[in-house]
């Protein structure tokens, strides 16, 4: 995932949308202004350095599981709200 990648997807719900159970979505370094519902059960690894793949909403939470079994890595999670959870 990337803004600027032509032959993947560009933003990280876009790639939540077409993954299979297991899949692993790998995130280039940026930052994402997304909240995030995960409803399978995926990876979602950071593509880069560590803290080099920021989701930061600019309202509300910005990672919702629903899936029973999600794996995040190498991602700082910013949510867009104080009075609600990342």
């Amino acid at each position: 995932v990337g803004p600027d990648q032509p032959e993947g997807f560009r933003t990280i719900g876009e790639a939540l949308e077409k993954a299979r159970a297991g899949a692993v979505i790998r995130v280039r370094p940026g930052r994402y202004r997304e909240n995030l519902t995960v409803r399978t059960r995926v990876t979602i690894a950071g593509d880069g350095e560590r803290g080099s793949v920021e989701i930061c909403p600019s309202r509300g939470t910005a990672v919702v599981l629903v899936a029973d079994a999600v794996m995040l890595t190498d991602l700082t999670l910013r949510g867009g709200n104080e009075d609600l959870p990342v």
